[in-house]
């Protein structure tokens, strides 16, 4: 297939001010985007072992352990180890759930507007195309 920069030319005008007004909402709160990848992760799982999580976000160990270190200073998690003395769990305390929750309020609106006019059929097709792209570009 002939190269298309277009495309991903299209998705850096896209990416950047999502990132930017992502940011200034959790600004608020004491966090970034990298913070909330992880407490999104946390949202549907409320525990998860390090290396799921590193996994799941493809970000090394290092670059979690201070996420969730700050996290749990923040009382937003607690650190649990696991049954093998080497894992540790992250869990999701009631405050990081009221935490998740008013950022939703403030995130959401936003995400909804950014998505207006589309069907659910053009997003589902949105989905698989950025799905296809992940996995071509992490054979390198």
């Amino acid at each position: 297939m002939k190269q298309n920069p277009d495309f991903f030319n299209a998705y850096i005008l896209v990416h950047r001010p999502l990132t930017n007004h992502t940011n200034r909402i959790l600004e608020k709160h004491e966090l970034s985007s990298s913070y909330w990848r992880v407490l999104r992760i946390l949202e549907t799982a409320e525990s998860k072992n390090f290396g799921d999580i590193t996994n799941a976000l493809m970000i090394e160990k290092p670059a979690l352990t201070k996420i969730v270190k700050k996290l749990s200073t923040m009382g937003i998690v607690k650190i649990q180890r696991g049954q093998d003395k080497r894992e540790k769990n992250v869990i999701l305390t009631e405050f990081g759930k009221e935490k998740i929750d008013a950022i939703r309020s403030e995130l959401n609106p936003f995400l909804e507007s950014a998505l207006e006019g589309l069907s659910q059929e053009q997003l589902h097709s949105a989905i698989e195309v950025l799905e296809i792209i992940q996995k071509n570009i992490t054979k390198y």
